[in-house]
């Protein structure tokens, strides 16, 4: 269920202000600008909720509507975790072989959000 990630970024201002305060990022494997820049836009769950992903200096920020941002820490090329929150987002491609979807898993639950 998606909701109990929003509720944890909710409920989790203090680690977000740690997390922004943090002056090195989290260690992760390099990708390449140009991937990241074609994750970066926005994607919507099946139950409308809304996902904010963007490039921010060489790694990507996912933020849901209306809660904090948090970074997103690359495994691979397509597939990133947020550590503090357990969460796992993979990337996916459409047909056109662009990104087309993410998948904001935890563990128990995952969603599936259309790039818009």
């Amino acid at each position: 269920m998606l909701r109990p990630l929003l509720l944890c970024l909710a409920l989790a201002p203090a680690a977000g202000a740690a997390q922004a305060q943090t002056a090195t990022p989290p260690a992760g494997v390099p990708v390449a600008q140009s991937i990241l820049d074609g994750y970066a836009g926005w994607y919507r769950t099946g139950s409308g909720i809304r996902l904010h992903v963007w490039r921010e200096d060489k790694g990507l920020r996912i933020q849901a509507d209306g809660q904090d941002a948090w970074t997103l820490v690359a495994e691979s090329e397509t597939i990133f975790v947020v550590p503090d929150l357990g969460a796992r987002v993979p990337f996916g491609y459409d047909a056109a072989n662009r990104p087309g979807y993410l998948v904001l898993s935890q563990p128990g639950s995952a969603f599936r959000a259309i790039r818009e």
